[in-house]
């Protein structure tokens, strides 16, 4: 378990950089999910609108956003002595936030395994765990001019990959920060709907 995410939130609330510190109080805490919630909520409207790569950019920086606000809640808590460049601050690495997000208790309970499907929610798993989504993440913007011709997102990027980490990314939110304040419930509540709206 020395890889675990659980592993790496502890290792990482030991810490603090800069300008992530940890959370100070319940309305800066609020106010992130409030920001999380606006992040997952473009990606569903870009999806709905076929506007696929985007709304896969929008759901991968959610979920990294997810992964600081879990770990800032847990220095806010421990409030930790050691001050670290940000370049030291795992929190400033999308492979490091990938993993974070990979929590094994998690994924086991997911309940969009029934539409996914076990086998695609395990590969996705794996995949960010080994921080693949970080090249994907940049694919999903910016076209490429190589030997063989010009790559574009659109023909990186499927429909239902999108939606299949958009679904795990709304339950990866809900089960991280659930319950750390009465507006995380509403908040929650808000960002379901919307995914039973899908």
């Amino acid at each position: 378990m020395e890889n675990s995410s659980y592993h790496k939130i502890e290792e990482l609330s030991n810490i603090t950089s800069d300008n992530l510190l940890g959370f100070k109080s319940i309305e800066d805490y609020e106010k992130c999910l409030l920001h999380i919630e606006s992040l997952i909520n473009s990606a569903i409207l870009l999806y709905k609108n076929n506007y696929v790569n985007q709304s896969l950019f929008l759901t991968i920086t959610s979920i990294e956003e997810i992964a600081k606000a879990e770990t800032c809640i847990h220095r806010g808590i421990q409030k930790p002595t050691k001050t670290v460049k940000r370049s030291k601050d795992g929190l400033f690495n999308h492979k490091t936030k990938h993993h974070l997000s990979a929590n094994e208790i998690t994924f086991k309970f997911l309940k969009s395994i029934s539409k996914i499907g076990i086998k695609e929610t395990i590969l996705i798993k794996d995949k960010l765990n080994k921080g693949e989504f970080v090249s994907l993440r940049e694919s999903s913007l910016y076209f490429e001019n190589c030997e063989i011709g010009t790559k574009t997102p659109a023909e990186l990027i499927t429909k239902t990959d999108n939606l299949n980490l958009l679904l795990i990314c709304i339950e990866v939110f809900e089960d991280r920060l659930f319950g750390f304040s009465e507006k995380t419930d509403i908040i929650t509540d808000r960002v379901l709907k919307k995914l039973n709206e899908i």
